[in-house]
């Protein structure tokens, strides 16, 4: 069993390897992925998804509704006595 848990273990190595390649291979030199890294706590995976998900960053009336929109900003919602906090 051992032996199988390893095999897994080395595929799954590799394939993480082969995603941080492709990763690295869509930041290149993307101006949109570096400004995005500039945000606090986005990394160079979810800088690469937001840029190649978001069409036109100016379609947004300002910062708060695209952190909104990309889900990084908290929100509140209460409705009968019930509040209800996330992202």
């Amino acid at each position: 069993m051992l032996d199988e848990d390893l095999k897994l273990y080395h595929a799954l190595e590799e394939r993480i390897s082969q995603s941080e390649r492709l990763v690295q291979k869509m930041a290149g030199r993307d101006r949109r992925v570096e400004l995005l890294r500039t945000i606090p706590g986005l990394g160079k995976f979810f800088a690469v998804l937001i840029a190649n998900e978001v069409d036109d960053i100016r379609q947004f009336a300002n910062e708060k509704k695209f952190f909104s929109h990309i889900g990084i900003m908290p929100s509140i919602c209460s409705s009968g006595g019930t509040t209800l906090h996330g992202l």
